[in-house]
C-alpha cells in the first residue's frame, strides 16, 4: 500500500513540475511573440519620427527664407518711405 501511495506522489508531483515547466516555456514564447510586434512598432515610430523631423526641418528652412524675404522687403520700405 505504501508503494502505492509513494507511486501516485511520484505521479503527482512529476505533472506538477511538468505543467510548471510547459507554463514557463510557453510564458516565455508568449513574451518573444510581444517583443517581435512592439519591435516593428518601434521601427514604424522611427520611421514616422525621421519623415516628420525631416518635414520640421524643411519647414523652418521655408520660415527662415519667407522671414529673410519680409525684412529685406520691410528694410527697403523703410528706406525707399525716408
Amino acid at each position: 500500500m505504501e508503494l502505492f501511495l509513494y507511486g501516485l506522489l511520484l505521479v503527482v508531483v512529476y505533472y506538477f513540475t511538468r505543467v510548471y515547466l510547459l507554463k514557463e516555456h510557453l510564458t516565455l514564447e508568449e513574451v518573444n511573440h510581444d517583443y517581435k510586434k512592439l519591435d516593428k512598432k518601434i521601427d514604424s515610430l522611427e520611421h514616422e519620427y525621421r519623415s516628420l523631423h525631416q518635414k520640421i526641418d524643411s519647414q523652418e528652412k521655408t520660415m527662415s527664407k519667407a522671414s529673410d524675404q519680409a525684412k529685406a522687403i520691410n528694410s527697403s520700405l523703410t528706406s525707399a518711405i525716408r
